[in-house]
């Protein structure tokens, strides 16, 4: 439903929806970028740029008058909110109206429904600082931000000193980022396009050349296959004095007579048949993955960590792995968070850092102390060299924008021409290209791609959205498995190939069936069933190193200190 935006406090906001009204308290959101962040692109032959990396204006609180509930948002150019609102179990989803119906009023605000979890405002804010590699293939940062909410919503315990450990989540500190195919011998980056790579390999070698222990954590993120439908691997933190890998570990290893560390971890965003792995999918692998850095290994057998779909599903670090669908899915076990719990314990102090406040040089165009905001910010490393910012954060003579800052500024510090395309179009998301302005620094939002143009999970893109097939049908996607017997197991290799659905949450009978039961809709080659993968619409039972294992979404697969996500 669409709600009007009645008032704007400086540090809230009113929201009417859904037939109540909403008063957020909100205070500007910091942390998710380190105050020394720096991002670099790197060329085919190692040279090293600095690469800007234009951060929106975020702010975070909670609902008034409410026990449980947490707000994050982000404001457009007309001050309309973008943003959740999550109150106990229920989410609100908040973006301009205008996105969809064009006659609205720009300060209009479509409201709606949603099953994403999010974070509770604590107080302190213990960070494990993230170095980000983005290989020639892939370059995700918003990643980092999602699934951040994912753990600074868990209350881990109590560390030997008796001081709570929560609010502990991510801020990226350095981001590396690869526009071309690497050529020297044993890089990690060095694979070509549509190689299927062994992903032990190519973990050891990530590890040898950006292990080091000036991070929490060193991420990289690509879009190549591995074979056997591996998606993630990372090496699992244990609670010892002396780390092999996971957070916090030393440079203990030697590689072309340099040291590194095994606080490294990787994923991906195609699947061994080359498939895109949608964004829910994606987060959830990462998550998963930066779990195992933190020390967790997969949930038991135990009922509170392996619960049934209709008490919220299986957890995040489930052995069998998860769907994305359910509520659980987004939580850590009591499980893993006593694993977890114990290694922040032994720990955290050792390399977590507390988040900084705003400051010229920082990188990030913000408001100073004086309510002031700034005309542009590259960054402590570059003071004194850039030729369009000062080092009070001001531009100098003659110059309109910083392309530190900016993504329509040119090299020469000048507006670029509204042929310039500063966003490419992306058809698994809706959105169209978007070009410059001429008068203006910034990349205006994309338009919407037409309306039915196919888009991922097999659904169809609405007003610029991707609604999936069971969206298209005002209900949500899900596995044919749920709830059923192992002694049904021929139904539920038959069923679990197809197009399953289930009424939206709130609804009575939330049970997933299949939307018809004709054979008419099944998944494409590739798709997750129950016990693997679906060929021609059969789920193929997969068997990995003698274990059979029952799959629901992704499987994992752990071998030694490390662990596998699979598809």
């Amino acid at each position: 439903m669409v709600g009007s935006l009645s008032d704007v406090e400086e540090y809230g906001i009113v929201e009417c929806a859904f037939g109540r009204d909403f008063i957020t308290y909100l205070t500007p959101k910091k942390g998710i970028l380190h105050p020394h962040f720096v991002s670099r692109e790197v060329k085919s032959d190692g040279v090293e740029h600095f690469r800007k990396v234009d951060p929106d204006e975020h702010y975070e609180g909670h609902v008034f008058g409410t026990n449980d509930s947490a707000v994050s948002i982000t404001f457009d150019d007309n001050g309309t909110p973008l943003g959740i609102l999550r109150i106990e179990a229920e989410v609100y989803v908040l973006e301009p109206a205008s996105l969809h119906k064009k006659e609205l009023d720009a300060r209009d605000v479509l409201v709606y429904r949603t099953s994403d979890m999010k974070n509770r405002h604590v107080l302190n804010t213990p960070r494990c600082s993230l170095r980000v590699v983005a290989d020639y293939t892939f370059f995700e940062i918003n990643v980092i931000d999602r699934i951040n909410t994912l753990f600074t919503a868990v209350d881990w315990g109590k560390d030997d000193d008796g001081k709570r450990l929560i609010n502990m989540g991510f801020m990226i500190k350095d981001m590396k980022i690869h526009t071309a195919i690497s050529y020297q011998p044993g890089h990690y980056n060095r694979h070509k396009r549509g190689d299927i790579i062994d992903v032990n390999g190519l973990l050891e070698d990530f590890s040898a050349a950006e292990g080091r222990q000036d991070f929490c954590l060193v991420h990289l993120f690509t879009a190549h296959s591995f074979p056997r439908r591996v998606l993630g691997l990372a090496y699992i933190s244990s609670p010892g004095i002396s780390p092999v890998g996971g957070i916090c570990a030393h440079e203990q290893f030697w590689h072309n007579d340099m040291l590194y560390a095994r606080n490294t971890g990787l994923s991906s965003t195609r699947t061994t048949e080359g498939g895109v792995v949608i964004s829910r999918e994606a987060d959830l692998v990462t998550a998963h993955e930066l779990g195992h850095n933190w020390g967790a290994t997969h949930d038991d057998q135990h009922p509170d960590c392996d619960p049934p779909y209709k008490k919220g599903g299986s957890y995040l670090m489930h052995v069998y792995s998860i769907s994305g669908y359910d509520e659980n899915n987004y939580k850590f076990s009591p499980c893993s968070r006593l694993m977890i719990s114990k290694v922040l314990a032994s720990k955290s102090a050792t390399c977590f850092e507390e988040e900084t406040s705003s400051f010229c040089g920082n990188g990030r165009i913000e408001q100073n102390e004086n309510g002031v905001m700034e005309e542009c910010d590259v960054g402590g490393l570059l003071w004194g060299e850039d030729k369009c910012c000062n080092a009070n954060c001001t531009l100098k003579s003659g110059m309109k924008c910083s392309p530190k800052n900016s993504p329509c500024c040119s090299e020469d510090c000048q507006f670029l021409p509204s042929n310039h395309t500063c966003l490419h179009e992306n058809p698994f998301q809706c959105r169209g290209s978007s070009f410059c302005t001429g008068n203006s620094g910034e990349c205006p939002e994309p338009t919407p791609i037409a309306d039915g143009t196919k888009c991922l999970d097999e659904g169809e893109c609405r007003n610029g959205t991707c609604l999936s097939f069971c969206e298209w049908h005002e209900m949500e996607p899900c596995i044919c498995a749920d709830g059923r017997l192992l002694s049904e197991l021929v139904l539920l290799l038959k069923k679990s190939c197809y197009r399953c659905c289930r009424p939206r949450l709130g609804s009575a009978n939330r049970t997933c069936d299949v939307f018809t039961d004709d054979g008419k809709y099944l998944l494409s080659n590739g798709s997750r069933c129950v016990l693997g993968h679906c060929t021609n619409g059969i789920c193929v039972h997969e068997v990995t190193d003698g274990v059979s294992h029952i799959w629901i979404y992704l499987q994992n697969y752990e071998k030694g200190n490390f662990c596998m996500f699979r598809n």
